[in-house]
């Protein structure tokens, strides 16, 4: 057996069980994400908050604790707290931010600025048909 096989052996063995769990751990990830997004569009809102806490218990940064966590406190009406869970999702994916604060500028009716960011939110992602049909709103 040359070098170079033992070699790809050692890398396949110790880097796909690895790559394995890591695969497992987002798919789980993805369908409690899911799971959330039920809860929320179907206004079980304590049900929500009590996943959302659970399953981003160690990871209260990421892109999509911040996303459910903002639509949880737009969903209560909570408006001001909404907003301040958009905008520290600017710097991770401003596309999405800006999108969110135009929703909630809508719901202010305050129209002049939630054009503004939705057609950001546009110039940033113009595949987001998303981002097209709120504005149309």
């Amino acid at each position: 057996m040359s070098f170079e096989t033992v070699k790809t052996k050692i890398m396949f063995n110790k880097v796909f069980p690895l790559f394995f769990i890591l695969i497992s751990f987002n798919t789980a990830s993805q369908d409690k994400t899911a799971k959330i997004k039920t809860l929320l569009n179907n206004d079980e809102l304590d049900k929500a908050e009590k996943e959302i806490n659970f399953v981003f218990k160690a990871d209260s940064l990421s892109l999509d604790y911040l996303l459910l966590r903002s639509k949880l406190e737009w969903k209560r009406g909570n408006y001001l707290s909404a907003s301040k869970y958009y905008e520290r999702i600017m710097p991770i994916d401003s596309a999405k931010a800006c999108n969110g604060m135009a929703i909630l500028h809508s719901l202010n009716r305050e129209y002049k600025t939630s054009l503004k960011y939705i057609n950001t939110a546009i110039r940033l992602d113009r595949n987001n048909i998303d981002y097209f049909n709120n504005r149309a709103n």
